[in-house]
């Protein structure tokens, strides 16, 4: 938590000051006075002049702001400031000028993502290779002869050497998919269907809707038969095999690889539940056999929500799902599509989702419990959507990260691509925002306050540099976005009351000004009041 909040501390801090720094520079261009130029709030601790400008840091370390000779929030002089030269006040300057200074803030940080993303590409960003980590059984990927460990090379007849790249050149879901990989050293053309990719609401392609996926299935394994050497050494569901013979392991393809067929061998166990210690087990197979009994996460129940139609039904942390109604789960997207299926006999509203039967292996042996699913609302990127839910969620480390390189961008490309993924932040935000506007979504669903902002920073300052410098990108030009929003304590609301001053020719009077400032204050207190009560117990929550 401490981690946390610092990350989001510098992070917020940076970026108000960047936000600030855009109002400094252009009311410097046009001859506005600048006193003092703060990096945090309250008593000025030290700092240095320049520019007839105190920069200056200050005791509270949250954000900052630029003083303007002749301007305050209601657009008057403040009269405790005592005389102010003419040609450095302000609130003399032209009304385009002052709207001009206004936008400065906001429109710094919707740049600063193009500059970051940019430099981040520049500096080589560590890329998902093309190396195909696993193929969900029964998907057309599958049936067209693709196996984990192809590498991808080219689709639609352009080469790609990084994953993102997979992705971007699956567009057009009308034609059919293309695809040169190599396995081993033989190149293999594979042609999938038309019609079976999906694109989510922004245009990009979900790459899962054909089968594939870079990611790989992790060496934290599931065991569900007694009879293997698996479970016969102590083995159980959601334990990580770190190590064998000595040799460290990943993914389940290198586990199995590592143990070969037959004889005697060690594991360093991280056993679930025992606060993450390692302990060595001795695991044995007699013969020439490759049935060690480790099979992969993927159909494994690792978290129950509490209240849930599963949870009422019984189903626990470590079940392994083997099928629903009848019909096998190979793959977790089997369980969505199965759990899906029950909303399409309702005839109304008013109508359940039927139930539902669910075989079970647990401790090795088979259980069989009924659930109905739940009519649930979910936000889905951002758009609210109805589905029968289960409540059941994978196991979050059930795959291993898959292999990654170094790739150098130059600086037009990096720019190019910067401005894609801009772009579709751009896109996002809107789409949510005008689902707020609409009633379509509720505000603690699309805002976040400062909670959510500190948890993000810190969740992507232990991932690394680049991702804490993209999380701060992301961030900027969610708040430059939220600046231009028409509220009268942000930059949006100040925009448009020099707007009405430049079409009436005078200020709104003083008077209306201050109450509807005041509305704006309370209002964005209460938002952020009920933002942080709303995230602090989700937190506490888990």
């Amino acid at each position: 938590m401490i981690k946390s909040f610092v990350a989001g501390l510098v992070m917020v801090s940076f970026l108000v000051v960047i936000h600030e720094f855009g109002h400094f520079l252009v009311a410097r261009w046009f001859k506005v006075g600048t006193p003092v130029f703060s990096i945090g709030m309250g008593p000025r601790l030290f700092g240095f002049r320049w520019l007839d400008t105190d920069f200056r840091f200050s005791l509270l370390p949250i954000g900052g702001y630029v003083q303007m000779s002749g301007a305050d929030p209601f657009g008057e002089e403040d009269a405790s400031a005592g005389w102010v030269d003419p040609e450095l006040d302000f609130m003399k300057k032209p009304v385009w000028q002052r709207l001009l200074i206004m936008l400065a803030g906001p429109v710094m940080n919707l740049a600063l993502p193009f500059v970051v993303f940019t430099l981040v590409l520049m500096a080589g960003q560590p890329q998902l290779d093309t190396v195909i980590g696993r193929v969900v059984p029964g998907t057309v990927a599958e049936e067209a002869g693709l196996r984990a460990g192809d590498q991808v090379v080219e689709v639609q007849g352009e080469s790609v050497d990084i994953w993102g790249d997979v992705v971007s050149g699956l567009s057009d879901p009308t034609v059919p998919i293309r695809l040169g990989v190599l396995r081993g050293s033989e190149r293999i053309d594979v042609t999938l269907p038309s019609g079976v990719l999906e694109l989510d609401p922004d245009g990009v392609a979900e790459i899962r809707s054909i089968g594939i996926s870079h990611f790989p299935h992790a060496a934290r394994v599931g065991v569900s038969d007694k009879n293997t050497p698996a479970w016969r050494a102590g083995i159980r569901p959601a334990d990580g095999i770190t190590e064998v013979d000595g040799a460290p392991v990943e993914t389940l393809a290198e586990l199995r690889a590592a143990l070969g067929k037959g004889g005697n061998h060690t594991l360093d166990v991280r056993r679930v539940g025992s606060d993450d210690k390692v302990q060595s087990l001795e695991l044995s197979i007699e013969g020439d056999g490759t049935d060690w009994g480790f099979e992969s996460l993927e159909t494994y129940i690792g978290f129950v929500d509490e209240g849930s139609a599963a949870d009422a039904a019984g189903v626990k942390v470590g079940d392994k799902m083997v099928a629903i109604d009848g019909e096998r789960i190979l793959a977790w997207r089997h369980v969505i599509d199965l759990v899906g299926r029950t909303t399409a006999d309702m005839k109304s509203d008013d109508d359940e989702p039927r139930k539902l039967t669910l075989e079970l292996v647990r401790n090795g042996e088979p259980v069989t419990l009924t659930f109905a699913p739940r009519v649930t609302r979910q936000l889905i990127r951002g758009e609210p959507t109805w589905r029968p839910v289960m409540g059941v969620i994978q196991f979050q480390d059930a795959y291993a990260t898959g292999g990654t390189m170094v790739k150098y961008f130059g600086p037009l490309e990096a720019f190019s691509r910067a401005s894609e993924e801009c772009m579709l932040i751009l896109r996002s935000s809107f789409r949510m925002l005008g689902n707020l506007v609409t009633g379509n979504t509720r505000v603690n669903e699309t805002l976040g306050g400062p909670v959510a902002i500190f948890h993000a920073a810190g969740l992507a300052a232990k991932e690394g540099l680049f991702a804490y410098a993209k999380m701060a990108g992301t961030i900027s030009f969610s708040l430059g976005i939220l600046n231009l929003l028409p509220v009268p304590v942000l930059d949006g609301g100040q925009i448009v009351f020099y707007a009405i001053e430049g079409l009436r020719g005078r200020p709104l009077p003083l008077v209306l000004r201050e109450r509807i400032l005041m509305i704006g204050v309370l209002a964005i207190a209460a938002l952020m009041l009920y933002l942080t009560v709303g995230e602090v117990g989700k937190l506490v929550g888990g």
